[in-house]
C-alpha cells in the first residue's frame, strides 16, 4: 500500500453551516500531513548524521553504506515532495470532502519494507538491519 487516507470526522462538510467548521476540518488534515513530512524530516536528518559518522570510520563497507544512505535520502526526499491527492469542494452538493491521500512509500522503499505509516521507531530498525546485511557482505 503506496498511500494512506488522512481522514477526520468532517468527511463531508455542509458548506453553508459556516466557515469555522471548514476551517477546522482543514486545519486537522494539514497537521495529520505535517506529522508524516517531519516523520521524513527526522528520518533524513538520521541519514545524513550517519553519513558524516560513516565517512570518518575506517570500515571497510563505509562507501556501501554511504551510496545506501544517499539512496535512501534521495527517495525519502522525493517522497517528501510528492504532491498530495486532494478531493476539493464537491460543487453539486455543496459539501467539501477533507479527505488527502499521502503517499508514504516508493516502489525502491518496499524493497527495504519502509513505509512511513509504521512507527519512527520500526523506520530506524529497519535501516539499522540493513546497515548489518551491508556490513556482513
Amino acid at each position: 500500500m503506496n498511500e494512506i487516507k488522512i481522514k477526520n470526522e468532517f468527511s463531508g462538510i455542509d458548506l453553508m453551516k459556516g466557515t469555522d467548521i471548514i476551517k477546522i476540518a482543514i486545519e486537522e488534515s494539514i497537521i495529520k500531513e505535517d506529522f508524516f513530512k517531519n516523520k521524513m524530516l527526522t528520518i533524513m536528518c538520521y541519514l545524513d548524521i550517519r553519513t558524516k559518522e560513516v565517512a570518518e570510520e575506517k570500515e571497510i563497507k563505509k562507501d556501501k553504506l554511504i551510496e545506501f544512505y544517499n539512496f535512501l535520502r534521495e527517495e525519502i526526499y522525493s517522497l517528501y515532495n510528492s504532491r498530495l491527492i486532494e478531493s476539493f469542494r464537491n460543487a453539486q452538493t455543496g459539501t467539501l470532502r477533507t479527505s488527502l491521500s499521502l503517499k508514504v512509500t516508493t516502489d525502491k522503499l518496499v524493497k527495504y519494507n519502509i513505509n512511513f505509516s509504521m512507527p519512527i521507531n520500526s523506520i530506524l530498525a529497519l535501516i539499522t538491519a540493513q546497515e548489518n546485511l551491508i556490513i556482513l557482505e
